[in-house]
Parts: structure tokens; C-alpha cells; sequence
């Protein structure tokens, strides 16, 4: 899953925004979206011209763009893959929106969110359907990281339109997450497949930084960067139910949140900016068909404290965007709807 995308910072919350545990929570559905007519896959919330809106690809194979404030769809659906769109991310390029998706047609693809006009070529290296994708700046570059089922990651120069360095290469499974981090001011990859291990990349050598971090029994499907005490960590998920927390410069385990009874962890968020100690998680169980999500303090590791867990109908993605004292979350569902969730309102949301 991917983290939200501010296009223009200055509209961000502030840290005085950030939800606290005082906040009252909801789990109140305020919103339901149609207009794909299959599976919504994936998620993810933007705030543009200081409006939350949501991207979501679906196995209908258009990518669209949806309003939150008024919960209609912005223009006419993005359409060139020829599969499944799988993933979704957005990123600025010179000031405006633009959203990167990947598909199980095995191409990255490019697209100004102002213009709904695909950029350039596909970027086509990998061999096998897309899992994963995420962008970060780098010494003023966009870079975007895309994990596979072809058991790699690769690093694109999304400027350039091309690979950078070698594919990053260890995995024996899928590789279903992927995320990017900074240590010691250099920047990091992190990842996690079906063979049940967590790895930590070196982007600037292509290389494995350590041995890969292993606990979960089972696949490891979902991957957060997030910040502890100013120290960057990992928090993943995966289809043994649990859900841990890895400090990347010790790259040992600190964390192991109970998750009641199992069910396959498929997203992990952080709520607000970097420093906020919030997460929300997404517990899927297939025998009852429905998810559950949870919201989680990390600033107390050694006992973690479930601020919220509600049920809501089965989810296929998750993400979470912030506005000012509003926190939402949006699920894309195997009904091909998008429902959009209230977690904390300083006053209480109206029904739809």
C-alpha cells in the first residue's frame, strides 16, 4: 500500500493537526463512490489545490480520480493499460500532479493528474505483474521504486523516463511491498515478499544493506516507512496476522502488535506527517468476508494500544488523508466501490 501525497505542502496539517489519541473517533462510512465496474485494487489520497481527492486503479483497467469534498469523479477515467491496474502512487513534477501506476500488463505508466494525458512511453523492464510503487525526491530527481512479481524491485529516474542501476535482487518470492527510507543521509529501499522476509537496500550501490529481517511465519504483504523518535522504521504485515515494528538502523525487531483473531494484514499507513506516531492498519479475513481496521499509538511500543477497530466490507486497498482536523480513510472494494471513512472529526460527520 502506498502513503498519501501532499501536491502542495503548504496545505498540508500541521503538527498541531495531528491527530491525538484525545480526538473523539469514528467509523462512520461518509461517503460511498461508484464508477468502476470491477475490483478497486488500489488507493491513494492527494491533496490538490487544497482538496482532498483519491486516485484508484481497478481490474476494470482505468485509473480515476475522485473529489472527496464532493465526492465526484474528477474528468474522464485514465485509460492505456491493457490488465489489471494494481498500483497507484502520485508525486509533483514541476508543480503539478502526476500519478504513477502499475499494472498486472507488466508496464509503469505516467500521467499528469491536471491534463489526464499519459506521459512518454510505459516503462516496461519488468517481466511479471506489478505489486508495488512508490515515489521520493532525491537530490532534486523524482525516483520511483516498483516491486514485482518477478521477485525484483528497479529504480526509475522518473525525468528521464528510465532504470537507474541494476535490479535490486534477493527475494525468492513475490515481492509485494516496497517503501523508501533515509539512513544516515543516504537513501534506503525496504521490501517484503512471499518468502516472509523484510529487506533493507542501499539505493546508491543497488545492494542489500545487512541480512534480510526475518519473524513473520507467513507471507509478508504490506510495508510502511515510518518514524519512531526521529529514527526510521519499518512497520509490515502479512498474512500471519501480525504486524511488526523494525527499527532500520539496528535492523532488529522492537515491536509485535497483538491482532486478535487472524486475518491477513494488507495495509499499513502512517497518519500525518513523518513524526507522527499514528498508524492504521488493515486486517482482512477471507471466512468472514469483511475487514477490519485498526489504529495503532506507536509511541508505546512495548504495549501498543488499539485506538480504534471497526468492520467494515471486504477491502482490496487502503489509504489515509489528512486535511486540516480531518482524517480519512478511503478503501477501494471487491464491489468496485471507494468508501471513505471518517477516523477523527473534531465534530461529528453527516450521513450521506
Amino acid at each position: 500500500m502506498n502513503n498519501p501525497v501532499r501536491s502542495r505542502p503548504s496545505d498540508a496539517a500541521g503538527a498541531g493537526d495531528v491527530l491525538q489519541p484525545e480526538v473523539p473517533v469514528g467509523n462512520r462510512c461518509i461517503t460511498l463512490l461508484h464508477g468502476h465496474t470491477k475490483e478497486v485494487l488500489a488507493v491513494v489520497g492527494v491533496v490538490i489545490d487544497g482538496r482532498p481527492h483519491a486516485l484508484t486503479g481497478s481490474t476494470d483497467q482505468t485509473i480515476r480520480l475522485w473529489n472527496l469534498d464532493t465526492g465526484t469523479q474528477v474528468g474522464e477515467p485514465l485509460i492505456g493499460h491493457t490488465s489489471s491496474v494494481r498500483v497507484v502512487a502520485v508525486t509533483e513534477i514541476h508543480g503539478r500532479p502526476h500519478a504513477i501506476t502499475g499494472s498486472s500488463d507488466r508496464t509503469v505508466r505516467i500521467w499528469d493528474l491536471t491534463t489526464h494525458q499519459q506521459l512518454g512511453p510505459p516503462l516496461v523492464h519488468h517481466c511479471r505483474p506489478l505489486n508495488a510503487v512508490t515515489v521520493f525526491e532525491h537530490e532534486g530527481q523524482a525516483l520511483v521504486l516498483t516491486a514485482s512479481d518477478d521477485r525484483t524491485v528497479r529504480l526509475w529516474d522518473l525525468g528521464a523516463g528510465r532504470q537507474v542501476g541494476k535490479p535490486l535482487t534477493g527475494h525468492t518470492g513475490s515481492v509485494r511491498a516496497v517503501a523508501s527510507t533515509v539512513i544516515d543521509g543516504r537513501p534506503h529501499a525496504v521490501t517484503a515478499g512471499d518468502d516472509k522476509s523484510v529487506r533493507l537496500w542501499n539505493l546508491s550501490s543497488c545492494e542489500p544493506a545487512g541480512e534480510p529481517l526475518t519473524g513473520h511465519s507467513r507471507r509478508a504483504r504490506a510495508l510502511a516507512a515510518v518514524s519512531v523518535d526521529g529514527r526510521p522504521h519499518a512497520l509490515t504485515g502479512g498474512s500471519d496476522g501480525a504486524v511488526r515494528l523494525w527499527d532500520l538502523s539496528t535492523q532488529e525487531q522492537v515491536g509485535c502488535f497483538p491482532s486478535g483473531p487472524r486475518g491477513t494484514v494488507r495495509a499499513v499507513a502512517q497518519i500525518g506527517p513523518a513524526n507522527s506516531p499514528l498508524v492504521l492498519t488493515t486486517h482482512c479475513f477471507t471466512t468472514r468476508r469483511q475487514t477490519e481496521l485498526k489504529l495503532w499509538n506507536l509511541a508505546s511500543v512495548a504495549h501498543p494500544l488499539a485506538l480504534l477497530s471497526f468492520r467494515i466490507p471486504p477491502a482490496l486497498a487502503v489509504s489515509v488523508i489528512s486535511v486540516g482536523t480531518r482524517v480519512t480513510a478511503v478503501t477501494g472494494s471487491a464491489d468496485g466501490t471507494v468508501r471513505l471513512w471518517d477516523l477523527a472529526t473534531r465534530s461529528q460527520a453527516a450521513e450521506p
